[in-house]
């Protein structure tokens, strides 16, 4: 059926875009070779439960702000209240860089 001929080809070009050699797919199959498809499977996993994480607490943080940035636009009106929550979000985006540049110096040490 023709209608079906672009979901066919959209699921190829999805599973490319997803499977991309970045710097955990490295990684994951650099240990795997190394020390074998259980470690490397290990390294994969601690990768998804910390996007999961990330993931977890960029939702959560959202679902904050969209909450207190009606307070606080209602109590101090528009534009502070709008400053305020947009410079909370970028407070969380800086924290988030920073957890992840720690944690590669620390891997760079050992």
């Amino acid at each position: 059926m023709a209608w079906q001929a672009p979901f066919w080809a959209g699921i190829p070009l999805s599973l490319s875009l997803c499977l991309d050699l970045g710097l955990v797919n490295a990684a994951v199959f650099n240990t795997a070779i190394e020390r074998g498809g259980g470690a490397g499977f290990l390294v994969g996993l601690g990768s998804g439960l910390g996007d999961l994480g990330f993931f977890l607490g960029g939702l959560a943080w959202s679902a904050f702000l969209a909450y207190a940035t009606a307070l606080l636009r209602r109590a101090l009106g528009d534009r502070l209240g709008r400053w305020l929550a947009l410079a909370s979000a970028l407070l969380f985006a800086g924290l988030a860089v920073w957890v992840f540049v720690r944690r590669l110096h620390e891997l760079a040490r050992h």
